[in-house]
C-alpha cells in the first residue's frame, strides 16, 4: 500500500528535492528488512499535467511532463520488481529502461488518442532534442539516452509502427 509523505518530512530525513524535476526515493531498512519506494514530482511537473492533461490530449504542452512521469514510474516499477526478486540493477540499466519506456508510454497514449503512435516523431523529439542538465552524472544520462535512441531507431528502421509491435 502507499501513502503520501510531505516534502518537509523527507527533508527531516535529510532529503532535499527542491532542484529536481522528479525522482524515485529509495530507502532501505536493514533492521526491518524493508524497502521504502516513493516518487517525488516537482510542483511545476504537477502543474503542467493539471493545466494540459495528457490523458485528454498529449501534445507539445504536456509531452515533457508526461515523459517525466512515465520515466519515474518506469524506475519505480523496475526497482520494485528487482527488489522483490533480489536481483541487482545498475543505474545505467535503470536510466536506459526509463528512456525507452517514456517513448513507449507516449506512443501508446497517442495511438489510443488518434490511432497513430507517431513513434518516429516521438523518438526524434525525445532523443534528438534531449537536454541533459544533470552535472554529476551527465555522462551516464547521455549514455542512457544514446542507448535508448539506438533501441528505438533500430526498431523504427525495421518497420515498427506501433509500440505494441515491440518485443522484449
Amino acid at each position: 500500500w502507499g501513502h503520501t509523505i510531505q516534502l518537509d518530512e523527507l527533508r527531516g530525513l535529510g532529503m532535499d528535492f527542491a532542484d529536481k524535476r522528479a525522482n524515485v526515493i529509495v530507502m532501505e531498512s536493514d533492521a526491518d528488512n524493508e524497502l521504502f519506494l516513493g516518487i517525488n514530482f516537482h510542483p511545476s511537473i504537477i502543474a503542467t499535467i493539471e493545466e494540459s492533461n495528457p490523458e485528454i490530449l498529449l501534445n507539445d504542452a504536456s509531452l515533457d511532463s508526461f515523459c517525466v512521469v512515465a520515466e519515474e514510474l518506469s524506475h519505480f516499477h523496475l526497482i520494485a520488481n528487482r527488489a522483490d526478486r533480489k536481483v541487482p540493477i545498475s543505474k545505467l540499466e535503470l536510466e536506459v529502461q526509463g528512456e525507452i519506456d517514456k517513448v513507449l508510454a507516449a506512443g501508446l497514449l497517442l495511438e489510443q488518442q488518434c490511432g497513430d503512435a507517431h513513434l518516429l516523431s516521438l523518438a526524434r523529439k525525445v532523443f534528438d532534442h534531449a537536454c541533459i542538465t544533470v552535472h554529476c552524472e551527465q555522462g551516464l544520462y547521455w549514455q542512457a539516452t544514446r542507448l535508448a535512441a539506438a533501441f528505438w531507431f533500430d526498431h523504427l528502421r525495421e518497420g515498427v509502427k506501433s509500440p505494441r509491435m515491440i518485443r522484449s
